[in-house]
């Protein structure tokens, strides 16, 4: 994480094993989810700088990720032709997940 102000790196956010394709940050400002080549979804705490999840069950890159408006939904596409809907109570508690498929045209 970069400060604009001190231009300098704040912290550091480790934990994929492959490059890193979509990042999204809820309206708050609370929360970053990071999607990538290892084909999973990362839930990070922007306040405490640290991993609050990990997501599996994309069978390829996550090339699209977004929060809903009221952040208790992530949204993630992938280039398997998947997108996932995770549902959440509470960030790092999965309380459903739903897969819709499309197909090629």
């Amino acid at each position: 994480m970069f400060d604009l102000k001190s231009k300098k790196i704040v912290a550091n956010f480790k934990g994929h094993k492959d490059n890193v394709l979509s990042l999204a940050i809820n309206r708050s400002g609370k929360y970053l989810i990071s999607g990538s080549e290892d084909n999973t979804i990362k839930l990070w705490s922007l306040k405490k700088k640290k991993l609050i999840k990990t997501f599996r069950g994309h069978r390829s890159s996550i090339n699209s990720l977004l929060f809903t408006k009221n952040s208790k939904f992530i949204v993630s596409a992938s280039g398997s032709f998947m997108v996932r809907e995770i549902i959440q109570l509470k960030f790092g508690v999965l309380k459903r997940e739903t897969y819709c498929y499309t197909k090629r045209t």
